[in-house]
């Protein structure tokens, strides 16, 4: 019964983990404080090498993206997509990415880097 709990704690939080610490994000010589990036309504989104996208932590097609986004601004999120990019990733990835949050109406992206 432990085992199963430990399972199912690991397949639900192992892309947050790997976005907040161990994957290796892009790093930056002139990083700010991003406070509102800790707000529990705040929208993540990550792209990991393999280009997988994660929305929060549930993993997601980019193409899905925008509804979710709309859902999440109606839901009285900040009208700010956090993007965390694996330093691996390809930009072809990343660019999917952001098209889809240009699509979506957003035009403030923040990147969470290192």
């Amino acid at each position: 019964m432990v085992f199963l709990a430990l399972l199912i704690i690991e397949m639900l939080w192992a892309p947050l983990l790997r976005y907040r610490g161990l994957m290796p994000l892009v790093k930056s010589s002139h990083a700010v404080s991003t406070p509102g990036a800790q707000r529990e309504d705040a929208i993540h989104v990550a792209v990991s090498a393999s280009g997988d996208v994660y929305f929060g932590i549930s993993k997601i097609e980019s193409a899905d993206l925008p509804v979710k986004f709309r859902e999440a601004l109606q839901a009285g999120a900040e009208k700010r997509i956090y993007l965390g990019v694996d330093a691996r990733a390809h930009y072809g990835d990343v660019k999917l990415v952001l098209d889809e949050i240009r699509l979506a109406g957003i035009t403030n992206v923040t990147f969470i880097t290192q």
